[in-house]
Parts: structure tokens; C-alpha cells; sequence
């Protein structure tokens, strides 16, 4: 796993997609030795590291999807802990009232992560909103 976050670097404030492609590549002749179809796994290397474009710290927040398998995994805790369902509606209420329990708990806390980047992403707002030819 270590070998796997040398290729990420999110630590790197100046980090390329060029660097971490070559990083990738490295990761991929060292394990592609005793995992052959571990060449196939990484075709489009260029999408993986698209999170290097945004700013630096938004990095941490936009490379993974970890907040969707975090909620597949509580959705999945749920239903499994109540075994079985008489009918997929109940299913489903349980699922509904699971997600609006998630929500209620994450809109509890504000959002401050962003804040050390407001500027720039205002910025970056004004100028696409420049960029955008207004229609009527």
C-alpha cells in the first residue's frame, strides 16, 4: 500500500500529472513482475490524476470516492443487521430513512475545508461565468 501512495503524493504541493504518470509506471514495473494483469489495470493513466488540476488543498477531497463507499458500506450495515424484509418497500423506507440519518449527521458540522481556498474558487467561478456566453 505504501508503494501505492508514493504514486498519489498528495503531499506534493507541485506534483504533475507528468511526475505521477512516471510514478505510476514505476509502481506498475515493480508489481507487474509478480502481478501481470496489473498492466491492464492502468490504460488511461492520465485520468487517474486528474485531481492534480485543482488546487492544492482540495486534493485530499476530490482524488477518491471514499464518501460513496462509505455510504454503500452503512446502507449495507443496515440492511444486513435486519436480516430480511417482508417486502421490498420496507426495503426501501429503511434505506430512505438511513440516508436522511446520514445527512442529518454530516449537515450537523459546517463545511470549513474550503475555506482557506474561497478566493480562488470565487475566482475561478467569476471566470467561467465570464466565459459562458449569456443566451436570452
Amino acid at each position: 500500500m505504501a508503494d501505492f501512495n508514493n504514486v498519489l503524493d498528495l503531499n506534493n504541493p507541485v506534483d504533475t500529472i507528468d511526475n505521477a504518470i512516471k510514478r505510476l509506471n514505476d509502481f506498475i514495473a515493480k508489481w507487474g513482475k509478480i502481478y501481470p494483469s496489473i498492466r491492464r489495470m492502468f490504460i488511461r493513466k492520465e485520468e487517474y490524476f486528474s485531481y492534480i488540476k485543482m488546487p492544492f488543498l482540495m486534493r485530499r477531497m476530490t482524488y477518491t470516492n471514499n464518501w460513496i463507499e462509505n455510504l454503500n458500506r452503512q446502507i449495507k450495515r443496515t440492511t444486513n443487521m435486519r436480516g430480511s424484509f417482508p417486502n421490498p418497500k420496507s426495503a426501501e423506507k429503511l434505506v430512505v430513512l438511513k440516508c436522511i440519518e446520514i445527512e442529518n449527521n454530516y449537515m450537523q458540522y459546517p463545511v470549513t475545508a474550503l475555506l482557506p481556498i474561497q478566493d480562488y474558487l470565487e475566482d475561478m467561478l467569476d471566470n467561467r461565468k465570464m466565459s459562458v456566453p449569456q443566451t436570452h
